[in-house]
C-alpha cells in the first residue's frame, strides 16, 4: 500500500516543553485517520508539523515518500498537501469566489486561468457556496466561513488534507451537512488521505478507518474505530464515559 505521508521521529519542544515527542504517524493513500486525545496532547502541534507551519527540532515529515521536512508551508501545499485550521484562516475582504480562485492559481499567473475556469464554480456548488460566492468572507456565518477553508482546501487538488477540528462549533445541522460533504468527497476523490483532528467522538467514529490516540506528545493508542472506543487505557485519559 502507497504511503501518502508519513512522520518519523517528529518531536517539538517550546521552552523545554515536548509538545511532541518522539511521533511515527503514517497515512496510506486513500486512508482516513483521525487523531484524538485530551487538550494539550500535541494534536495541532503535529499537525502544524505535517503541514509546515512548524519544524520539528528532531525526526522527519514525507510527502509521498519524498522527505519535506525543510519545506514551507506553500510549497508543501503546491505538492499536494493541504489543511484546515482550527480558525479558519481567511482573508475577511475577500469574496468566497476569490478564495476559491486563488486557491486555484496556486500563485500562477492569473491572466491565464480566468475565474470561470478549472471548476471554481462546481467547487462552490458542491461545498454549498455558491449562492454566496460574490460575499465576502467577513460576512459570512461561522458554519459557512468553516466550509469555505475547506473549498479552498480542495481548489489545491490534494493528494493529503489535514483538517483541524472541522465540526467545532456548528450546529447538528451544520455537522449533518459537513459529514455529507465528507461523504462525498470520499467517493468521488478515491486516493484522498485525510488526517482530521476533532473532538466530536461522532464525527471521528462516523469518518475514520483508524484512529490514532495521542497523549503527552506521544502516540498512546492506535486501531480501529471500534478497537479504540473499547480500550480501557484511552478511556481512562480520553474518552471516559463515552466509551462502552
Amino acid at each position: 500500500m502507497t504511503t501518502a505521508l508519513a512522520a518519523r521521529g517528529v518531536r517539538k519542544a517550546f521552552a523545554g516543553f515536548r509538545a511532541v515527542d518522539g511521533v511515527d504517524l503514517a497515512l496510506a493513500e486513500g486512508e482516513w485517520v483521525a487523531l484524538i486525545g485530551p487538550n494539550g496532547a500535541g494534536k495541532t502541534t503535529l499537525l502544524n508539523l505535517l503541514g509546515g507551519q512548524l519544524r520539528p527540532d528532531a525526526g522527519a515529515v514525507y510527502l509521498g515518500g519524498e522527505e519535506i521536512t525543510h519545506w514551507p508551508a506553500a510549497r508543501r501545499a503546491r505538492a499536494g498537501l493541504a489543511r484546515t485550521f482550527q480558525v479558519p484562516a481567511l482573508f475577511p475582504e475577500l469574496t468566497v469566489r476569490e478564495h476559491v480562485v486563488a486557491a486555484r492559481l496556486r500563485g500562477r499567473w492569473a491572466l491565464r486561468f480566468p475565474p470561470d475556469a478549472e471548476g471554481v464554480e462546481e467547487l462552490l456548488e458542491r461545498c454549498r457556496l455558491l449562492e454566496r460566492a460574490s460575499r465576502r468572507a467577513g460576512e459570512l456565518s461561522h458554519g459557512d466561513r468553516r466550509l469555505l477553508e475547506l473549498a479552498v482546501a480542495l481548489a489545491l487538488e490534494p493528494r493529503v488534507l489535514l483538517l483541524d477540528e472541522p465540526a467545532a462549533g456548528l450546529s447538528p445541522a451544520e455537522v449533518e451537512g459537513l459529514l455529507a460533504l465528507l461523504g462525498d468527497l470520499r467517493r468521488e476523490r478515491p486516493s484522498l488521505a485525510v488526517l482530521v483532528v476533532e473532538h466530536d467522538m461522532d464525527v471521528v467514529f462516523e469518518l475514520a478507518d483508524r484512529v490514532v490516540v495521542m497523549h503527552r506528545g506521544r502516540v498512546l493508542a492506535e486501531g480501529l474505530p471500534a478497537d479504540i472506543q473499547r480500550d480501557p487505557e484511552v478511556q481512562a485519559v480520553y474518552l471516559g464515559a463515552r466509551g462502552p
